[in-house]
Parts: C-alpha cells; sequence; structure tokens
C-alpha cells in the first residue's frame, strides 16, 4: 500500500471481528469521497479469498458485462455477458464459500436500480447463512436512499455501520515527513485527514505544495472542494458557504441571501450539518447569542475562505505572484481554523459532553482565540485559550484570559492554554502547580503524556 493507506488499526480490527464474530458478518462501509474506503478494503482482503466488485456510474447492460468479467477471472473461464441479474448473483453464490469476503464497493452509482439492490439483498441474507462476509461500501451522501430509506430493498438490512472518518493529525505525519510540526499542522487545517488530499500534497515544503495543488491550471487539488458537496444542490451549497464565509451566519440571514424560505434554508443546513459540512455555535456559560453557524470541514473552509477570495488569480500561471497575494488570506485562515481545530482536540482528548464559544456581556466574543468548552463526566467546567502565535506564550496570556472571562469562573474551572510554540518555562512550572493544563505540540501530536482533569 505505501503512503496510500496510513493508520485505521481500530476500522481494520472492527471489520475482522465482524469476520470472525458477529451473526450477520454483513458491514455498510460508507465515508465521503476519498476518504480511503477503498484502500481500506484492499487492506482488510489482503490475506482473504475476497471477490470485489468496483461499480461505478454505469447502465444496466454495462453492470453486468462488467460483473461477467469478474466472475470468469474469478472462475478464470471467459463469461458471456449476462443477460438477467439474477444468474450473476447466482454465479457469486458458487464463487463463495464460507469465510469468503463479498465487496460491493460504489454502491452510490446503482442506488436508483431496484433490481439490482433486490437480488443484493437476497444475497446479503445468504451469505449470512453460508458464513460468507459482505461488505457494502458507498458514499456518505447515498446512505439515506439505500439503507433508510423505506422503499429501498436494503431498509433495515442487518448490518454493522461503520462510518469512516478522517485520520487525525499525528497519522498524517506518515504523509509528509518533510514536514515541519507548523507545515503538518497548516496543513491539516486545509486538507484534514482526508487521505487523497494528503496523497497530492505530499513532497516538497508546505508553501510549494499548496502552489502546485490549488494554484495554476492544472492544480489537482483546486476544485476538490466543489467535487466533494454531494449533498444538496450544488448552487445552493456554494450559496450557503459563501456566506458563512462572509459572515452571515444565522438561518435567517443565510435564507434571506440567497433568496430562500428559512424553513427550506434550515432543511440544508442540516443535511450538510449530519455531513459535517457545517456547525453549530454554541453559546456557553449562559450567555446569549443567536445561533450561528461555522464552515466545519477544511477543505471546504479553505475554498469559501481564501480560494474564493482570489477567483481572478486561480488559473493563472504565475502561481508565485498568486501565492504572494494569498500569504495574508493564509494567515488569517490559519488563525480563525486554529480555534476550530482545537475544539476537535479537545472533545477527542477529554471526552466533552458539550462545548461552544464564550461570549461576554455585550455578546461579543471575549477573543478571537478564546473558546469555552463546558462539562465533563466531572462536572467541571472547562475555559481553552488557543493562540496561534510564533512566540511562546507566558504568564500575562493567562492573566488576561482569566480576567476576560470572570464572569463565567467558578471554583471548580480549569483553564487550557494550548500554543503550538509552546510555553515560557517559568511559566510551564507555574501552571502545574496551580493545576492548569498547557498543551503544546509535543502534546497535539501525542509525543507528550496530556494532563488528566
Amino acid at each position: 500500500m505505501g503512503l496510500h493507506f496510513i493508520g485505521r488499526k481500530r476500522e481494520l480490527g472492527y471489520l475482522e471481528d465482524m469476520r470472525k464474530y458477529a451473526e450477520s458478518k454483513t458491514c455498510i462501509l460508507y465515508g465521503r469521497p476519498g476518504i480511503g474506503k477503498s484502500a481500506l478494503i484492499d487492506a482488510f482482503i489482503a490475506d482473504k479469498d475476497a471477490l470485489v466488485f468496483s461499480f461505478g456510474d454505469l447502465s444496466d447492460y454495462e453492470i453486468k458485462e462488467y460483473m461477467s468479467i469478474v466472475l470468469g477471472a474469478r472462475m478464470d473461464y471467459d463469461l458471456e455477458p449476462f443477460e438477467e441479474y439474477a444468474d450473476a448473483f447466482y454465479t457469486i453464490k458458487e464463487c463463495t464459500q464460507a469465510g469468503s469476503v463479498v465487496v460491493f464497493d460504489g454502491l452510490e452509482h446503482l442506488q436508483h436500480s431496484q433490481e439490482f439492490l433486490s437480488h443484493t439483498e437476497a444475497m446479503v441474507e445468504r451469505n449470512v447463512k453460508d458464513g460468507v462476509m459482505t461488505i457494502l461500501c458507498c458514499d456518505s451522501s447515498a446512505v439515506s436512499a439505500i439503507f433508510d430509506d423505506p422503499q429501498s430493498p436494503l431498509y433495515r438490512t442487518e448490518a454493522g455501520r461503520m462510518e469512516l472518518k478522517p485520520v487525525r493529525l499525528r497519522d498524517t505525519a506518515e504523509y509528509h515527513p518533510g514536514f515541519t510540526d507548523g507545515e503538518l499542522l497548516r496543513s491539516y487545517m486545509i486538507v484534514g485527514g482526508v487521505p487523497s488530499y494528503n496523497i497530492e500534497m505530499q513532497g516538497g515544503k508546505l508553501k510549494d505544495c499548496i502552489k502546485r495543488c490549488f494554484l495554476g491550471p492544472d492544480a489537482p487539488l483546486a476544485d476538490a472542494a466543489d467535487r466533494a458537496l454531494t449533498v444538496t444542490p450544488h448552487g445552493m451549497n456554494s450559496g450557503i458557504l459563501a456566506c458563512i464565509a462572509d459572515g452571515i451566519d444565522t438561518q435567517t440571514d443565510i435564507a434571506r441571501a440567497i433568496g430562500v424560505t428559512k424553513a427550506l434554508c434550515k432543511r440544508y443546513l442540516d443535511v450538510m450539518e449530519e455531513r459535517g459540512i457545517v456547525e453549530v455555535v454554541n453559546t456557553m456559560f449562559g450567555m446569549r447569542k443567536r445561533m450561528g453557524y461555522r464552515i466545519r470541514d477544511p477543505i471546504q473552509a479553505f475554498r469559501y475562505m481564501v480560494l474564493r477570495r482570489l477567483a481572478h488569480r486561480l488559473k493563472d500561471p504565475d502561481v508565485d505572484a498568486t501565492y504572494r497575494e494569498m500569504e495574508p488570506l493564509l494567515e488569517d485562515y490559519y488563525r480563525l481554523r486554529f480555534v476550530q481545530f482545537c475544539g476537535e482536540f479537545m472533545r477527542n482528548t477529554y471526552r466533552i459532553k458539550d462545548c461552544g464559544v464564550w461570549y461576554d456581556s455585550d455578546g461579543n466574543a471575549a477573543d478571537i482565540a478564546a473558546v469555552a468548552y463546558g462539562t465533563m463526566n466531572a462536572e467541571v467546567p472547562m475555559l481553552v485559550r488557543c493562540r496561534f502565535r510564533k512566540k511562546r506564550m507566558g504568564r500575562q496570556a493567562l492573566d488576561t484570559f482569566m480576567e476576560k472571562t470572570s464572569a463565567a469562573v467558578g471554583e471548580e474551572t480549569r483553564f487550557v492554554l494550548i500554543s503550538p510554540s509552546g510555553f515560557d518555562p517559568k511559566f510551564q512550572a507555574e501552571a502545574k502547580d496551580e493545576g492548569h493544563i498547557l498543551l503544546d505540540m509535543d502534546s497535539i501530536m501525542g509525543r507528550r503524556p496530556i494532563r488528566p482533569l
């Protein structure tokens, strides 16, 4: 697999346990485009007897022809194109035995074929009886139509479900051995943990990767965000994300700006929130502010907060000049996105029940990098300040933070400071004695143990 497959030990273990111990031995595997579903399947079946079908956007005739080719190769025999799906699925049965794995990858291309899905349902039931594992793989956008729609033949199929999520920052380091920690963090704030994007970003320093992947007439990731927008009509997606990037962030204002009813806008926003494209900005500690949205997905945020501002130059062959124009936008982008990155990091590290932003008495954010994270298992409020700067953080940063958030502070409140540039050594010793938590790049990358609450 080389650098195309990194991490995923937990996911591989889940599939292996299902194959060995689960009664149904059926898994619905789904995720966004480029997240590595096919690579995970390849790694899982590498040492197994497997029959894999990778479907594309084909007609029924071409699908039957394709299945005859795959099954013919399996049998080492040239098969005539199947005239009926029933013949293809009968041949699958003849080619498998207990312990085999049958994979249908790319089911999103077949979600409208009721006949194919009906035969798939029968195959799943037959495989369960025969001890054959079935993996049904599709894009996230197709899950509701294939498995959750009562009109679909695969509705309520007895199966385990696994959504393939982005890989962690520390795992992406394997894609970029030449990056410094700072470059790795910045890269993660642009492309996130999507393997296909990280593969494109391999080679050289971060600056060169950005120029190669996003700028110029042949940039491979220039339209990656647009390709990934499959949840609602593209124009509606684009309009909503452009509004949020411009600070138009409430349902009412977005609906007015894009010219739709508030109810329809809410429907689109709900789907985009479910898919992890946007998120609601939550308020904390009793502070009131109208509910707003922000872009959660890194590649979408980069597209609408940075690339969109340079639309007039993106195809310009002079990528060096375009990058110089981009640099001020990048610095603002990194600073804003670091707050969201820290939010995800804290959520995953401390299993926080509720989190959001703290606002002062006038309804303004106490600090662009001041984020409040609420109750955990111990019901202890946590206040977190994230600073994305080049110099180390000292005592003054904590004192200022405590002063600004004094209205929300109680006896049990814990203060957390996060800075990739680290902290003044004297301040580190003081913070440890006082019970505060300081997280630097070594902590973020897992090289230093995280202090428990």
